[in-house]
């Protein structure tokens, strides 16, 4: 299975008023695990800012939504709920395996 970038393009930001630097990334996309997610994965050791890692995660739909708008068209969207998840390094074949050469 080959895995899709979810980063965004400078044409996928709307224009914001007073913000110096836009996301990388769409909201919600990011995941916070505390001690207790930690201490289920079993993680020793934190790791280092800007390292990569691998996840597997099974999840649930708990909604799923669309609508038209007159400012946008027809909207539609998922609700995932993480269930179950596993973390492991990631090495730079593994990457170049699910996005291709690095650029």
């Amino acid at each position: 299975m080959k895995m899709k970038s979810m980063k965004l393009s400078p044409e996928d930001h709307a224009p914001q008023k007073g913000l110096r630097e836009m996301p990388s990334y769409p909201y919600g996309l990011a995941l916070s695990l505390d001690h207790q997610c930690l201490k289920k994965l079993k993680m020793k050791e934190l790791p280092e800012v800007g390292e990569k890692m691998m996840l597997h995660a099974m999840v649930e739909v708990v909604s799923v939504s669309q609508h038209d708008s007159a400012y946008g068209g027809e909207n539609q969207s998922v609700g995932l709920q993480i269930t179950e998840l596993s973390l492991e390094e990631a090495d730079e074949a593994t990457e170049e395996k699910l996005y291709g050469e690095k650029a």
